[in-house]
């Protein structure tokens, strides 16, 4: 439940951020890529933390 919650978020940050690009040019576009490269990292390393303590969690359980 919570994780479904939290996957949610992230694409709204995507799309703010993708519509940051599309939206302006030169230096905005600039700032609207990294928000969209930074958010998508965040989302990655919070999904490798979520799968690791996921594994630790079944490996506890053993």
């Amino acid at each position: 439940m919570n994780f479904k919650n939290n996957s949610e978020k992230y694409w709204i940050v995507l799309s703010i951020a993708l519509m940051l690009i599309f939206l302006f040019d030169g230096m905005f576009s600039a700032i609207g890529y990294f928000l969209f490269s930074y958010s998508f990292y965040v989302a990655s390393v919070d999904m490798k933390n979520k799968k690791k303590n996921e594994s630790e969690l079944v490996e506890d359980n053993q």
